[in-house]
């Protein structure tokens, strides 16, 4: 959640990718010995305001590069999982296919060693975003005038390979309607329009959203009488109202969306983006003054028992054998040293009477 929030924290971004590869593979490993009935979907969370190459860099374009990296793989080397039984070609790169369904896509124990790189390490992006802080603001425009926060989303992203969706979705209190005082509130209550733009417009390429927060932060909280203690429900605000209010309007767009001439097909979602290759977003970001190691060199830590059993008897092997050298080094050293004081001690007479010393030759 919200790691690569500026350009010296994207240098943990390697990082980031490796833990959720390892994730998967620990959870593969769960699910082959019967401790999970199933592996969980891993969404990464990032913040809307994330910045990298400076000031003149459109943030909606960091963001799109922060999904592709996430989601990227390196073909060629890689075994990429997808819902199809035909080869892809995308440009001259042929990619592997294995499907989900056949258990060809890994099997055996997912060793990290033989599956590099593997499928996307996440299998969401979720974004933390709190704009939409305008009464009078749409899809299209924000309140005053400049192209709409959500608009500029939806575009940038809806060609990502993974599910889209709003994290954390709505305007902290004390903005909202901040500049129009005959619509602002004392509270701060909220309007919860972008509920219908995320559910109609925004629907061809994202997948949902959640709403922020039913308890925590209380510029945000849409209860009453907190901190929640896990067992009593709250009491809900007028800000809570008025997003069931806009929920219920998404339910009737689902059920009556013919009647009303309105599209609103999730089934739409194009799924034909594939992940982009890793090595062409690193050279991206690499323009942004962001250099990243490569992930692929981190070690799994999502190891099977087999590699762990070879890794331990393999350490004690190679302790055995130092011990064993460094003794028979010591003994010989100390052999050596006692001939040589041997050999200096032993006098000697020459013909002219003399005593001489015998050395080693």
């Amino acid at each position: 959640n919200e790691v690569m929030n500026d350009e010296k924290a994207w240098k943990a971004a390697p990082c980031v990718r490796a833990y959720a590869r390892d994730l998967k593979l620990y959870m593969a490993r769960m699910v082959e010995e019967g401790v999970l009935e199933r592996t969980l979907p891993l969404m990464y969370a990032g913040q809307d305001s994330s910045m990298i190459g400076g000031a003149d860099t459109d943030p909606n374009e960091v963001m799109k590069l922060t999904v592709d990296y996430l989601s990227c793989v390196e073909y060629g080397k890689s075994v990429v999982v997808v819902d199809s039984e035909e080869d892809v070609d995308v440009g001259s790169v042929s990619k592997q296919v294995a499907l989900r369904a056949s258990g060809s896509a890994g099997g055996g124990s997912w060793n990290f060693e033989d599956h590099k790189f593997g499928e996307s390490p996440i299998d969401i992006f979720g974004l933390n975003v709190e704009s939409w802080c305008s009464s009078t603001q749409t899809f299209e425009y924000n309140s005053d005038g400049t192209i709409g926060t959500y608009y500029s989303l939806w575009k940038a992203l809806k060609k990502s390979s993974v599910p889209i969706i709003f994290s954390e979705m709505g305007c902290p209190h004390s903005h909202f309607d901040r500049d129009d005082l005959e619509r602002k509130t004392k509270e701060g209550t909220r309007d919860w329009k972008q509920v219908e733009v995320v559910s109609r417009d925004m629907a061809d390429s994202w997948s949902g959203f959640v709403a922020y927060t039913y308890d925590g932060p209380e510029d945000f909280v849409m209860f009453k009488g907190g901190p929640w203690d896990g067992q009593h429900v709250l009491e809900p605000t007028k800000d809570f109202e008025n997003f069931r209010k806009e929920l219920a309007k998404v339910t009737l767009l689902e059920d009556g969306a013919e009647e009303a001439g309105i599209r609103n097909d999730y089934s739409s979602v194009d799924s034909k983006f594939l992940p982009r290759q890793c090595s062409d977003v690193e050279s991206e970001l690499m323009g942004l003054g962001v250099r990243l190691f490569n992930d692929d060199e981190i070690r799994s830590y999502a190891m099977t028992e087999d590699s762990h059993y070879f890794r331990r008897t393999g350490n004690l092997f190679w302790i055995m054998v130092f011990i064993l050298v460094g003794g028979f080094t010591l003994v010989m050293r100390r052999n050596r040293r006692a001939r040589k004081i041997g050999y200096e001690s032993v006098p000697s007479h020459g013909n002219d009477g003399y005593p001489m010393m015998a050395g080693v030759a």
